[in-house]
């Protein structure tokens, strides 16, 4: 990834930003190389790509209260709910995100965000293009809140850019997306749900990492018991127990 443009030269012209660097058209995927597993190179012909306020005019970064939520975020057209739930998790507190945003949406279209990259704090400049469905107003990938806050297509960008492109982003891990987002330290538990024992043990350090506001995620895996999507990230964004009609 290059170099990030020098922000104060950018800001003081009247002219829009376009970022010569990487052009969401051409970074939705790279021709030279397919992932069997991305349906992205047969739905490029539906996108469009414009600047957000194009599409949005009453779209700002954070939305009208200036907080961000968890439940603003939208998984949109590409498999990076790793990534989507564990900025949803981090929004808990609203400034881990908005601190994570170097510029506000400038009138330029200037966009520049801090990602930890091998523990150093890098800078990722970009400007505020990104796909639509066709000539709608809806986004191809994570969708603007219900507020219609860019922070979440607008950090997905981010991680695209960082990572070479949006089809590069499909799949992925919740720590690694964690390390990015904040550089904190992460640890995974294994939850075995049938046994007993060993559920309720992991219950209850889910239980106390929530009570110190802990930023946790959850993944499905390939096979489960309960009523989740297989293969799936989710926030985990409170810890409660559940007594039945009968009291267990």
């Amino acid at each position: 990834m290059a170099n990030p443009v020098n922000i104060t030269d950018v800001i003081s012209q009247p002219v829009a930003y376009n970022d010569t660097q990487w052009d969401i058209s051409q970074n939705i995927y790279w021709a030279d190389y397919v992932r069997a597993s991305s349906g992205l190179h047969g739905s490029i012909g539906s996108m469009q790509f414009d600047r957000a306020r194009s599409r949005i005019p009453q779209a700002t970064l954070f939305g009208p209260s200036g907080a961000v939520s968890p439940l603003d975020i939208n998984q949109g057209g590409v498999g990076d709910c790793y990534y989507l739930s564990s900025i949803a998790a981090e929004a808990e507190t609203s400034s881990r995100i908005t601190q994570a945003f170097i510029t506000n949406y400038t009138s330029q279209g200037l966009i520049a965000v801090r990602g930890i990259v091998l523990g150093v704090p890098r800078i990722i400049t970009m400007d505020d293009k990104i796909a639509f469905y066709g000539s709608y107003s809806s986004p191809y990938f994570a969708a603007t809140s219900l507020t219609k806050s860019l922070w979440g297509p607008l950090l997905e960008k981010a991680w695209a850019k960082m990572i070479g492109n949006f089809e590069l982003i499909e799949g992925g891990w919740e720590p690694e997306s964690i390390r990015f987002a904040s550089g904190a330290p992460t640890k995974t538990t294994i939850v075995t749900m049938n046994n007993a024992a060993s559920a309720l043990a992991d219950w209850q350090a889910i239980a106390a990492e929530d009570a110190k506001n802990t930023v946790m995620i959850g993944g499905v895996g390939s096979t489960s018991t309960i009523s989740l999507v297989t293969g799936h990230a989710y926030t985990i964004m409170s810890a409660h127990n559940v007594s039945t009609a009968d009291g267990t």
